[in-house]
């Protein structure tokens, strides 16, 4: 790896709103879904992970080619970075051969002519999620390894439930199962039963889930700001080659593609020096923004800007904010979701920023849910707000 992490880098505790499976939610500072993260220190954190799934497993073994399956919503970015890195390193070798990398992430979402196998996730509050199987059983005969990826695994029983699903539809006696998280709470008991079924579990923290005292003295009480309706004015730009991950794709065309895409949104955003710059990501629509923002980020390495880049994303988690000194969120806006107008969302610990970018795979009309979101960030005292569209080509 290129870094040592600690518990402390990985690891805030915050209060979960009405559920009565699990009374704390872990929030990692540098995965860039409810706490702004400068995008580097995110991609670095997630390259970590694939690195160390290479060294301890993949690379002492015979490998043909690689599925990695990410869990929507917190971990769809950190798959994609993950699968990237795996793809990389395996292919920088010569004694490996030419390796093809795929990924998929499980999605709550509806998806158009999507054949599904459904399971259940644990100590959630959305309980059930898909696998768009379409082009499944192809890649399959392909693989020699299926990789599961988390940032959290709390019981393990959400892998488990998977793993089940997949042996019962598809014959996979001779694929390797490794599961990877950024984070390891499991107990002990519950890590023994992935050692049973030989399956390796890969993590960068290991720390068993003990915080039911520390979020009992959380109050919940900061600040619950309502929706708000957008008064102001904000830019809307839509960019072709859009690719979705709820299908699966070879990593390296998907990098390609946001590559691509990133290079297309510097034409629309002005930089200069001394800047704070938002890119924010919505639900499961994470990644194209998160390498965005690490592409604006390392604009400084060419041109002679200091910028404060930062990154996080819109969530259907409600989470109690909190105004104690050590707590994690201070601010919850309400949103309603792009994706479904009866749906809630969320976002946290907004803050005013000089330019304010936010990537979305749904339409660009101002409805509740885009309005909702243009409202919150007005209210945080943004007034340059692009809104990006990553579409198919017309």
């Amino acid at each position: 790896m290129s870094r040592k992490y600690s518990e402390e880098d990985f690891i805030r505790i915050a209060k979960r709103e009405n559920n009565n499976k699990r009374s704390f939610l872990i929030l990692n500072p540098l995965q860039g879904k409810h706490l702004p993260v400068r995008p580097k220190k995110a991609m670095e954190a997630f390259d970590a992970l694939g690195q160390y799934i290479f060294k301890e497993v993949l690379k002492g073994e015979e490998v043909k080619n690689v599925l990695v399956i990410g869990f929507a919503e917190t971990a769809t970015a950190i798959g994609v970075e993950v699968s990237g890195c795996i793809e990389k390193l395996l292919n920088m070798n010569e004694d490996f051969g030419l390796h093809t990398v795929y990924y998929i992430h499980s999605t709550r979402e509806t998806v158009k002519d999507a054949n599904y196998l459904f399971f259940t996730e644990d100590h959630s509050h959305a309980i059930r999620q898909k696998l768009v199987v379409n082009g499944f059983e192809d890649a399959l005969k392909l693989v020699s390894h299926i990789i599961l990826i988390d940032d959290e695994i709390s019981t393990g029983n959400t892998m488990k439930n998977l793993i089940g699903i997949l042996k019962e539809n598809y014959s996979l006696d001779d694929r390797k199962f490794i599961v990877a998280s950024l984070i390891n709470g499991m107990s002990p008991e519950n890590a023994a039963s992935f050692k049973e079924m030989n399956i390796p579990v890969v993590s960068i923290i290991n720390k068993e889930n003990d915080y039911e005292k520390l979020v009992a003295s959380y109050k919940g009480e900061g600040e619950y700001i309502e929706k708000k309706e957008f008064t102001g004015e904000a830019r809307y730009e839509r960019v072709d080659g859009y690719l979705s991950t709820r299908r699966l794709v070879d990593i390296a065309e998907y990098k390609e593609g946001c590559v691509n895409l990133a290079n297309e949104v510097m034409n629309y955003i002005h930089l200069e020096d001394g800047q704070r710059i938002l890119v924010l990501g919505t639900e499961e629509f994470m990644y194209p923004a998160l390498y965005t923002a690490y592409a604006i980020e390392k604009c400084q390495e060419y041109v002679n800007v200091s910028l404060d880049v930062k990154f996080h994303a819109t969530t259907r988690s409600p989470i109690c904010p909190g105004n104690e000194e050590d707590y994690p969120l201070k601010k919850r806006y309400e949103l309603v979701s792009l994706k479904e107008a009866r749906r809630k969302n969320f976002v946290y610990n907004l803050e005013k920023y000089d330019q304010c970018i936010v990537f979305t795979e749904s339409g660009l009309k101002l409805n509740k849910g885009l309005e909702s979101l243009l409202g919150a960030l007005e209210s945080a005292g943004n007034d340059d707000i692009l809104v990006i569209k990553w579409k198919r080509k017309s």
